[in-house]
Order: structure tokens, then C-alpha cells, then sequence
């Protein structure tokens, strides 16, 4: 009885892939994951960006930057992250509305939560209280005090 020659190995990916299935199942699960986890994360990326954008985060975390107790504790630079908690309602046309909320903030050397109390007139964010809470040490520092605020001129936001 003769056997029948082997044939010779192709050297096309996909003949190999056919012919050994099961190997081709971790790359393809592998490939799917890191695609999935890509476009999560550019998800996260584009949003944590356009949150940095507004009036009131940037004004929140740029007043922390400004407070030297905050820097000790934190270190420089100091970050904002998502608006973690509260509330915050605008009209449809953006021009009236408050903000009651958590920002977290971090450093090279501790995190720590920003209290913003604010209202929107006319377009403007006009921050009336602030203050944040040092998680290293566990204090709270007022950053921007309600009654220290005249009130012919709080602190805008533009």
C-alpha cells in the first residue's frame, strides 16, 4: 500500500489558520479585546478632554492650583477628574442656572475632592463657595469663602 505524499506547507497565513483552528481562536478573541478596550478609552480620553473645557472645572481646579495649602498637600501639577457627584442645571440656552458638585483633583502626591457651589448669570459662572477636602491629611481648606465674596463682585467665570 503506497501513502500518499504530504503536502507541502503553504506559506499563506490563512491556509495555516484553516488548518489549525484552535490557535487561530486566542488571536482573534485578543484582537477583538484590544479593539473594544481602544475605542473605550479614546471614549474616555475625548470626554475627560472636553470636561477640562469648562468654564466652571477650569475656573474650580485653576483656584486649587492658586491656594498654597492645596499645592503643599498635592503637589504641582494638579489635575481635575469627572465631575463625580452633585448636581448641575443650566437653562436650554446656557444663561441661567447652578452648581452644586464634586470635582476630584490629584497630584503627584495626594488626591483630594473640590466643593463648588456656583450660579450661571448671563452666560458667566460665578463661583460662590469652594473648598476642598485633603484626603493625605484630612482637612478641609476653604479655597473661595461665601461670606468673604462681596456681592457686587463674586468671582466670574467666563
Amino acid at each position: 500500500m503506497s501513502e500518499a505524499p504530504k503536502q507541502p506547507h503553504s506559506p499563506y497565513f490563512l491556509d495555516w489558520a484553516w488548518a489549525n483552528k484552535l490557535l487561530v481562536l486566542p488571536i482573534v478573541l485578543a484582537l477583538m479585546f484590544s479593539l473594544c478596550g481602544g475605542c473605550f478609552g479614546l471614549a474616555y480620553i475625548s470626554s475627560l478632554q472636553s470636561l477640562r473645557k469648562n468654564p466652571l472645572h477650569m475656573k474650580s481646579v485653576e483656584a486649587a492650583r492658586g491656594n498654597e495649602q492645596v499645592v503643599k498637600e498635592l503637589g504641582l501639577p494638579i489635575e481635575g477628574g469627572f465631575i463625580s457627584e452633585g448636581k448641575i442645571e443650566v437653562d436650554d440656552e446656557m444663561q441661567q442656572g447652578y452648581a452644586d458638585c464634586t470635582i476630584p483633583i490629584s497630584g503627584p502626591i495626594g488626591t483630594a475632592k473640590l466643593f463648588v457651589k456656583a450660579k450661571l448669570e448671563a452666560g458667566t459662572w460665578i463661583i460662590n463657595s469652594l473648598q476642598a477636602s485633603l484626603e493625605n491629611s484630612g482637612q478641609i481648606v476653604t479655597i473661595i469663602d461665601p461670606d468673604a465674596v462681596p456681592e457686587e463682585k463674586p468671582e466670574a467665570v467666563e
